[in-house]
């Protein structure tokens, strides 16, 4: 123990070492127990990081995302296009004949945007709206922009000055006709009346021309004019434009083998984590646990047998998507693709479908993942143990210093008697020599 000074006569730290070797065997074996424990902890965090990864390949496994499809606009700067999974394949002609927009007024004002107009009313109106009223005691050009964009009145306000004077712009927040802005002012405010704008672009709606048949919108972005496909108007067309919306099998091929990858890492972790290597006897973290057993058994179940209500294509090995040997899992492209054309219909069932199989391993992924889950019981269960275990340690870690002291205090003493004891006898020894030479 540091700080003591001993005799020759006894090893002390030895004795004390040695004995303190046996009292510490009871902590060493906490301490073993702690190391599993955070072993095993940090294995369920694996396996919880690979069922994340499964579950967020699964959410790919919708029916618009196995339904995808691909829309192409030969003017892409003037009609921009995306198709969702409820799009349906073919070609479309567009002419865009006229924009949306919203209504905007401009209003000619002063030098000066901070000075005081005077008292006055002002109310907006958008469309068929209730009128807001406008109130503010800053009857400046600054002062009643604030007001009008705390109001809430549906429009935005700003000033714009062209370097000589100020104007005072007020731009409706919604496109169409039915968006239409009516500014009443009376009083000092008058000037801001809509009768009085210097220039008033009013709101319009936007024109276009489908295969023939003509839409009206009162916005610039449509999803509902044609199934599944968003349209995004940019500028009038002089031409017809084409649109093309086509099935895209890449990216549904894209979110299988994605699946596929997820349930081969799932496979993959959890054998690394609960394998034993019987040539080195070597345990590893979760070996002999049923816990991470159940979790990948629970999943590889809902895989296996045909989706009830689907014909042909029912299975996942019908889709070319299939276990290999060692638990992972593969996907034959060429078998998908085939499926894919023939009934690419059965493919949404099989993943999607009431008792399909997306949808029985999304249910289970939940429920692994939930707060009654195996993962949940297991780290819970596990965390408790490492809690008990370290507090058990700390005790026990105290009163083994506690022991550790009182050896060397006793050792110590009994050092200093046998090193008295050894004086004596030397001095006796001295003493009967000197008798014997003197004799």
């Amino acid at each position: 123990m540091a700080g003591l000074t001993v005799s020759s006569t006894l090893d002390v730290s030895g004795i004390v070492s040695q004995l303190m070797a046996v009292e510490k065997a009871p902590l060493n074996a906490l301490k073993e127990k702690e190391t599993k424990y955070n072993a095993q902890l940090s294995a369920y965090g694996q396996i919880k990081s690979a069922m994340d990864t499964f579950k967020t390949a699964l959410s790919k496994l919708t029916v618009d995302a196995l339904n995808a499809q691909t829309a192409v606009s030969s003017a892409p700067t003037t009609l921009g296009v995306s198709a969702g999974g409820t799009a349906v394949s073919g070609s479309y002609s567009i002419t865009v004949q006229q924009l949306a927009r919203a209504d905007r007024q401009q209003f000619d004002g002063l030098a000066s945007a901070s000075t005081q107009i005077g008292s006055g009313t002002m109310s907006i109106q958008v469309g068929s709206g209730t009128p807001v009223n406008i109130s503010t005691a800053d009857t400046s050009m600054q002062g009643i922009a604030q007001a009008i964009n705390k109001a809430n009145a549906g429009v935005s306000a700003t000033i714009v000055n062209d370097g000589k004077i100020n104007h005072l712009v007020v731009t409706g927040q919604k496109t169409g006709e039915a968006n239409a802005v009516t500014i009443t002012a009376g009083g000092a405010l008058d000037i801001f009346d809509s009768s009085k704008a210097a220039a008033h672009q009013a709101a319009q709606d936007a024109n276009f021309i489908v295969d023939g048949i003509a839409v009206t919108k009162p916005s610039n972005t449509v999803s509902d004019a044609i199934s599944g496909v968003t349209l995004t108007l940019s500028a009038v067309s002089a031409d017809p434009i084409k649109v093309n919306v086509t099935r895209d099998d890449s990216t549904v091929k894209s979110n299988i083998t994605a699946f596929a990858t997820a349930v081969s890492a799932l496979n993959s972790t959890i054998k690394k984590l609960t394998a034993y290597d019987a040539a080195t006897k070597t345990a590893s973290a979760l070996t002999g646990d049923s816990g991470a057993r159940t979790i990948l058994n629970n999943v590889r179940s809902q895989m296996t047998g045909a989706v009830p209500g689907v014909t042909g294509f029912n299975t996942l090995a019908s889709l070319g998507i299939m276990f290999k040997s060692d638990g992972s899992m593969s996907v034959d492209d060429s078998k998908l693709s085939k499926a894919m054309t023939a009934d690419p219909t059965a493919i949404t069932q099989v993943f999607t479908g009431t008792g399909g199989i997306g949808t029985r391993l999304t249910n289970i992924a939940t429920q692994i993942l939930g707060d009654n889950g195996v993962l949940t019981s297991r780290t819970d269960g596990l965390s408790a143990s490492l809690k008990t275990v370290t507090a058990r340690e700390a005790d026990m870690q105290t009163r083994l210093n506690a022991k550790e002291k009182n050896l060397y205090t006793q050792y110590s003493a009994l050092d200093a008697k046998l090193s008295g004891m050894q004086a004596q006898s030397n001095a006796v020894s001295q003493q009967l020599a000197a008798l014997y030479k003197n004799s």
